[in-house]
């Protein structure tokens, strides 16, 4: 099992839910890569990109490791696959929870469906 971090400033959130995708900075960023709707978490609770160190609350989730498709190395070649990001995120969701990436220092997962979640006290 993986452990997931998310940083908001919503208090009391029970799950995190990929019906918000693009309404924020971050994923209104990653909007424009692909619809696929998601949600974004990191694997530290306290390594995250600059932008969120100011988040007041931080809240844990907890998915299976191996339902997370690691797509920098792309195992089973969904990026060549298939033509678009949005065509090759839609066939990794029908299979996967989610992906798992590399970004500078941090692991980042993007999950394709809402995860309960409690608030994270360190």
């Amino acid at each position: 099992m993986k452990k997931l971090y998310h940083f908001t400033n919503k208090p009391n959130l029970k799950k995190i839910s990929v019906k918000y995708f693009g309404g924020n900075s971050y994923s209104k960023n990653e909007s424009q890569a692909s619809s696929v709707k998601r949600s974004f978490f990191y694997t530290e609770p306290r390594i995250c990109e600059s932008a969120l160190q100011g988040a007041e609350y931080c809240y844990i989730a907890i998915t299976d490791e191996k339902k997370l498709y690691p797509i920098q190395t792309d195992p089973k070649k969904y990026l060549s696959k298939y033509s678009t990001i949005t065509e090759a995120l839609k066939a990794i969701s029908r299979r996967y929870n989610g992906i798992i990436y590399q970004y500078n220092n941090y692991k980042i997962v993007s999950l394709f469906k809402d995860i309960s979640c409690k608030k994270y006290l360190a």
